[in-house]
């Protein structure tokens, strides 16, 4: 998700002390993906923000990091609410996993897009 920015591991950092939870995706035995959900920058009515951040084996196994990361989406999205994600432009990956999740394309603010994802009405 922040490979290309100048401080990943600081983003990474700041992800990780402000999340609610977190789970680590394992294929064949190995960690993919680490997925979390966090209110730190609570965006209009969308309180909670879904991030993940993965390895390399994320290519290699696409189908099932797509599955195990719907399953991990419907889960909190269940549980905390409306969730959004946020891609930079540059980061055109983000756009494509931020779809395969369900989440659809909100507004930009300047380099910054989000995506949103609803929890359907009772």
């Amino acid at each position: 998700m922040f490979a290309d920015s100048p401080d990943v591991e600081e983003n990474i950092r700041l992800h990780i002390e402000k999340s609610c939870e977190m789970k680590i995706v394992y294929i064949n035995d190995k960690p993919v993906c680490l997925f979390g959900v966090t209110e730190r920058y609570p965006v209009l009515k969308w309180r909670y923000m879904a991030f993940h951040f993965g390895t390399d084996e994320v290519d290699r196994h696409k189908k099932s990091f797509v599955k195990i990361g719907r399953e991990v989406i419907e889960g909190w999205l269940n549980e905390y609410g409306n969730l959004y994600m946020a891609a930079y432009s540059y980061y055109k990956k983000s756009f494509v996993m931020a779809k395969a999740f369900g989440f659809k394309f909100k507004f930009n603010v300047h380099e910054i897009y989000i995506f949103t994802k609803e929890k359907p009405q009772a």
